[in-house]
């Protein structure tokens, strides 16, 4: 069962490795084979790959490693979409950065809704900002103003949000957190993760979803 368990993983990381690292789809094998979650986030990557009419190119072992080792334990559908993702541009694209992994790591799935929820803003409304009012993410995302606070402070913290005043008013946290003159807006390294994390099929129909 072992055996075919750790073959199983090195059928699905072996498109993404490079021939002259054939012993690190072992490598990774051999670690991640009991935590089903990083077949599902390689096996989820080829299909978006082909989704988006693309061919998986190799991705730099730190990296595929990283992404495998960390999306191993993850548990939620919703978190191996954005991981499948992440490994989907790693391979495609070559723009997912080293630190991504890490980052992704230390979101929860509505955190990582929300960086979503403030792209898909922007992309519909096209005023190259990226940027969307605090008081409206709480309804959308179905949390309370106290957990969208949290989430907005953590990704801060992650330097993938900035928050400000959109008057002249003074800094949000000296405000009411849901007083509509409060806003966040994706940084350069925010939007650039976020992009990576939803994959190459869906960052190609921007209009959609």
């Amino acid at each position: 069962a072992i055996a075919g368990a750790v073959t199983a993983v090195v059928a699905w990381v072996k498109p993404f490795t490079d021939p002259v690292f054939e012993e690190l789809g072992q490598h990774v094998a051999n670690k991640v084979w009991l935590k089903g979650s990083a077949v599902r986030v390689a096996r989820r990557a080829q299909e978006r790959i082909e989704a988006a009419g693309e061919q998986p190119g190799q991705v730099a072992p730190k990296l595929l490693v990283s992404i495998l080792e960390a999306s191993s334990v993850e548990t939620e559908d919703e978190m191996i979409e954005y991981w499948s993702g992440l490994l989907a541009s790693a391979s495609v694209t070559q723009k997912a950065m080293p630190s991504f992994p890490r980052i992704l790591s230390e979101l929860t799935a509505h955190e990582a809704q929300l960086l979503d929820a403030i792209w898909k803003s922007e992309v519909g409304n096209k005023r190259g900002a990226f940027q969307v009012r605090l008081d409206r993410l709480g309804p959308e995302l179905g949390r309370t103003a106290y957990e969208v606070v949290l989430m907005v402070e953590n990704l801060v913290r992650l330097r993938l949000v900035r928050a400000f005043r959109r008057s002249s008013a003074p800094v949000m946290m000296e405000n009411p957190p849901m007083d509509p003159d409060n806003a966040i807006a994706l940084t350069g390294l925010g939007l650039a993760f976020i992009e990576a994390c939803r994959g190459p099929a869906l960052r190609e129909s921007a209009s959609g979803s």
